[in-house]
């Protein structure tokens, strides 16, 4: 459980956590319900950005589901006092922190997507792959599972 404001009033739930606040790839920040909250609803525009985008810029529409999985994932993390460090891996953390932070409400699986998601994301913003290779079914798909995860994730944060 965790205080309105300020610190978390418990010890980090995982030995992950703990491990990742002695790396200092996660910090303790205090709780901040206000930019979590604006987080969340960053995450559903990018996901709404991202069904408009589908076929006219499916590069915009993957980097968009991807920034709205890390946003919400981030959320999380700020309505619980903490914040995933911005260095070089920082976007592995955070699907990491999904993974063992977030285990309740988003499966393996759906982790597992997110980082396919985030590694296309890549080759597509580094001109590894043409945004021509980017069809629309593969958009759709990551769209659904960015929808799903913003969806799962906002239920989890209105909980804490």
């Amino acid at each position: 459980m965790s205080t309105p404001q300020g610190e978390p009033d418990q010890p980090p739930r995982s030995a992950w956590l703990t491990e990742m606040l002695a790396e200092q790839k996660v910090s303790r920040v205090g709780i901040q319900r206000g930019r979590a909250g604006d987080l969340l609803t960053q995450a559903r525009r990018h996901v709404d950005s991202a069904d408009r985008l589908a076929t006219e810029d499916p590069t915009l529409a993957l980097a968009a589901c991807h920034d709205a999985i890390r946003k919400a994932i981030d959320a999380h993390a700020g309505a619980l006092g903490y914040r995933i460090q911005n260095r070089p891996g920082h976007h592995r953390t955070v699907l990491e922190y999904a993974r063992h932070q977030l285990d309740e409400v988003i499966t393996s699986a759906e982790v597992d997507e997110a980082d396919r998601l985030r590694l296309r994301r890549h080759k597509a913003e580094y001109g590894e792959i043409l945004s021509g290779a980017l069809g629309e079914p593969e958009i759709r798909r990551y769209i659904d599972a960015a929808r799903r995860m913003v969806v799962a994730i906002t239920g989890a944060v209105a909980t804490v």
